[in-house]
């Protein structure tokens, strides 16, 4: 914006703005279209290539915190829809039913806490994405656990895939039993690493058919250590390890 009420691009680009009626905002750089709401929000985002005939795929974003709320196939009219947790609630997934937990989730770091007989599902952190509606009314969900961490992907066909990370195990187990705000449930949350282990949707189908506990079950795990390098501390992975029931096999 100039002193002038007029517009003029960030020095090195070229961008175009127009205002309609309605005081929306279209900001037009390169091949990008965005298109702003009064208030200076973000609205749309396209391409300019499909400005006589739309084809390419629309972004559509609302919300005070504007995210992404739609993609839109202009040519079909079909949409996908995302849904996020912005009421503090899980209204946002749309009725369906929390999932049990994995079996177990284990840190590596040994510490009280480190193994649990059950993975905890929480209401999805505020303002995080909980699901996914496809033009065919399929979904896609995302389950939290009590920690904040995403823990399962659940996919239309009952494609179901779990992930537990570093410390997850101790930050659960002080929050189940002291509560979010106990000094050592934060520390062991400001000290949550990176994924330990993934459980595929194969792996799930097959603890789903077994009677008894599995600890653990079907896992791919990560294992990491640390190296020093002038002073700096330096995360590294060190090997996955895959578990199956009938075999073990190292890789790394």
């Amino acid at each position: 914006k100039t002193s002038a009420k007029g517009y003029a691009p960030p020095v090195g680009e070229d961008g175009v703005m127009a205002v309609d009626d309605a005081g929306k905002i279209t900001v037009t750089e390169g091949d990008l279209v965005s298109v702003f709401n009064a208030d200076g929000s973000l609205a749309l985002v396209s391409s300019v290539l499909d400005s006589k005939k739309p084809a390419t795929l629309q972004y559509v974003y609302s919300g005070a915190l504007p995210r992404l709320t739609e993609i839109k196939d202009p040519v079909s009219g079909r949409s996908h829809k995302l849904y996020y947790n912005t009421d503090d609630s899980n209204s946002c997934y749309g009725g369906a039913t929390k999932p049990p937990g994995k079996v177990r989730i284990i840190d590596s770091n040994g510490e009280e806490g480190g193994m649990l007989q059950d993975d905890i599902i929480d209401d999805a952190p505020k303002y995080m994405l909980c699901r996914i509606k496809y033009w065919d009314g399929t979904e896609t969900r995302l389950w939290y656990s009590i920690a904040g961490t995403l823990d399962r992907i659940e996919n239309p066909g009952g494609d179901i895939r779990d992930y537990s990370y570093e410390r997850e195990a101790t930050a659960q187990f002080f929050i189940a039993q002291y509560g979010l705000n106990n000094l050592d449930a934060q520390n062991a949350l400001a000290l949550l690493g990176p994924v330990n282990q993934v459980r595929s949707s194969l792996a799930t189908d097959w603890l789903a058919r077994q009677s008894n506990a599995v600890t653990p079950a079907e896992t791919t795990s990560i294992a990491y250590t640390e190296f020093v390098k002038q002073n700096e501390t330096v995360g590294c992975v060190m090997r996955l390890r895959y578990r199956s029931p009938g075999c073990r096999r190292w890789v790394g």
